[in-house]
C-alpha cells in the first residue's frame, strides 16, 4: 500500500488554483502548511481551509472535485 501524499496534493491543488486565478485560495492552502506545528495540525487547517473554498460558487468544477477528494482523504486521516 502506498502512502497518500497530502502535502504534495495540497501543493498541486494550490498551483492549479493559482493558474486559474484563485490566488486567495492558493495562498490559504500554502499558508496552512506553514502555520501548522504538527502534521495533524496541518491536516486540520487544510481541511478547514478547503471547506471555505468548497462553499464558493466561482471555482471550476474540476478544482472542486480535486479539493473534495483531498478533503475526503483528510477526513479519513483525521478520524
Amino acid at each position: 500500500m502506498t502512502a497518500y501524499d497530502y502535502y504534495g496534493e495540497a501543493k498541486a491543488l494550490a498551483e492549479e488554483l493559482k493558474l486559474a486565478g484563485f490566488i486567495n485560495y492558493e495562498t490559504e492552502i500554502l499558508r496552512a502548511m506553514e502555520e501548522g506545528e504538527t502534521g495533524t495540525e496541518i491536516l486540520m487547517i487544510l481541511r478547514f481551509r478547503l471547506e471555505s473554498m468548497l462553499a464558493a460558487k466561482d471555482v471550476p468544477k474540476s478544482l472542486i472535485e480535486r479539493a473534495t477528494d483531498l478533503q475526503g482523504r483528510l477526513n479519513d486521516a483525521l478520524k
